[in-house]
């Protein structure tokens, strides 16, 4: 049996993900087999020939063991870690206030305003349910949608979380029920007079300043380790959207498409760009794919970082122009013009695989059968070795299932504990997804303390909206505007 071919990468965070021992190390470890703990196994099988050629003349070499030449990666890369902007944030309001400031508040403050105003005057009442909105006030509203994020009450009616039996004393210490469905109703997050111009050139007007500030906010106030994860999110919707997607392999099927950048380790979310249609990037001479994945790793181009995604992405141009900034590609991969014939119609039993290795671009495409009528095939420009180590597994098997889930954890968790509600305006909806990146961002970034390792992502959120309708209700203390047997004695003056 031929011994794994040795590799010398950067140890550090990758480690974690997929280690790479020494032959010594792999014969002792026979009996502890895992997807951490690989042992060594066969070689691939073996083509009948050695060079093959794809449609568009791409060359490719098989052998038993390719001689892969040495990938550089740079061992300047440390684990992902909050950036010099958030040492002086310690509580959980001082960490949400990295990435969801005064002056953004306020700016949401004031088009909400000019909304309310348009409303006032159409009703020509004076009613308290229509006065202006203040900055505490819309800071009472975000934690209590905070509150119901943690407390999973977003499913329930408005009657049923503000009812005296039923819902909850805290809702009702931040504002009344109507006040609540009313602010609701009016939330804005652009200047409705420019709005018409813009959405000439832009489908993502509606809340475009509000997304990319708290976008440059989650770039930078975290520097990423050495394995990013791109992929996509799908925000449920269900109304009006000329964007709207339809995937049927996600939970919600209808939906507005986020595609993101997440660090593969702590599943932070690094970058984001809502897919707004064929149209996005329109003068683009390269495909979507390749559009994306290079303008959400534009801000992280490091010499050795390494990009997971899947076969909607990955592409050998998108290999070739990460290669340019000393980055590499991981992913699975859809059959190309560029692809050998031969490799994609070799007879193979099930969990078979066979590998090429291209010279000229330096990358290893490996073709696997996974079903009796089903290949799998996956691109790689990092030096790691194709023989079996893991059942039927490569080194190449491993390391992608150990990255690949960076953004499908983050969307996990932001489905666990959500604030979105049911609406028929799609920027609300992105506005209630915003706030859960916001959200867990922040948690990550709070825990990394040691004095808060051990908090939980509930405990935080509660104190977030603690803290953050507590001037609000202190307000209303002063006033007295509060209803006998809320909270707002025992909670919020302290």
């Amino acid at each position: 049996m031929p011994a794994p071919q040795e590799d010398e990468p950067s140890r550090r965070g990758l480690q974690q993900l997929l280690p790479f021992p020494s032959p010594s190390e792999l014969r002792s470890r026979k009996r502890r087999r895992g997807p951490l703990h690989p042992a060594a196994g066969e070689a691939l099988k073996k083509l009948p020939q050695d060079i093959y050629r794809g449609r568009t003349k791409q060359c490719g070499t098989q052998s038993q063991t390719p001689a892969m030449p040495s990938i550089s990666r740079s061992d300047n890369i440390e684990e992902g870690a909050p950036t010099t902007n958030t040492l002086t944030a310690k509580t959980p309001l001082e960490v949400f206030s990295l990435f969801m400031n005064d002056p953004l508040l306020a700016e949401v403050c004031m088009h909400t305003g000019d909304k309310i105003t348009s409303l006032r005057d159409k009703v020509k009442q004076n009613n308290p349910t229509f006065k202006d909105l203040q900055l505490m006030e819309l800071k009472a509203l975000l934690g209590v949608l905070l509150s119901w994020q943690a407390r999973k009450d977003n499913h329930l009616t408005t009657e049923e979380m503000f009812s005296p039996a039923l819902g909850c004393p805290f809702y009702k210490s931040g504002m009344s029920e109507r006040r609540f469905a009313f602010l609701m109703r009016s939330l804005r997050f652009d200047n409705a007079g420019t709005r018409t111009d813009r959405l000439k050139t832009d489908k993502f007007a509606h809340i475009r300043e509000v997304w990319n500030t708290v976008i440059r906010h989650c770039i930078g106030n975290y520097s990423p380790g050495p394995h990013l994860t791109v992929d996509e999110q799908l925000l449920a919707f269900r109304g009006r959207c000329s964007f709207r997607m339809f995937i049927p392999n996600k939970p919600a099927k209808y939906g507005i498409k986020l595609v993101m950048a997440c660090d593969a380790e702590t599943h932070y979310m690094c970058n984001s760009i809502p897919y707004c249609g064929k149209t996005t990037g329109a003068d683009r001479v390269i495909s979507l794919g390749e559009f994306f994945t290079t303008e959400l790793v534009k801000p992280f181009r490091t010499s050795g970082r390494v990009v997971t995604t899947d076969n909607w992405f990955t592409s050998l141009p998108l290999a070739k122009s990460l290669q340019k900034y000393g980055m590499h590609l991981v992913g699975t991969i859809r059959p190309k013009p560029y692809m050998p014939l031969e490799l994609l119609t070799f007879p193979m039993e099930l969990g078979q695989s066979v590998a090429v290795y291209n010279y000229e671009d330096k990358a290893t495409l490996m073709c696997q059968r996974v079903k009796s009528t089903k290949r799998m095939q996956i691109l790689s420009t990092v030096q790691l070795s194709t023989h079996t180590c893991e059942r039927q597994k490569t080194h190449i098997h491993m390391y992608y299932n150990a990255t690949k889930g960076g953004v499908d954890t983050f969307d996990q968790l932001c489905a666990a504990m959500t604030c979105s509600r049911k609406t028929r305006r799609w920027p609300l909806c992105v506005f209630f997804g915003l706030l859960n990146i916001v959200v867990n961002n922040a948690f990550i970034i709070y825990q990394h303390r040691p004095e808060n390792a051990k908090v939980s992502r509930r405990k935080f959120a509660m104190d977030l909206a603690l803290e953050l309708c507590r001037p609000w209700a202190f307000n209303r203390l002063q006033q007295k505007r509060y209803l006998p047997g809320c909270l707002i004695p025992d909670l919020f003056c302290v």
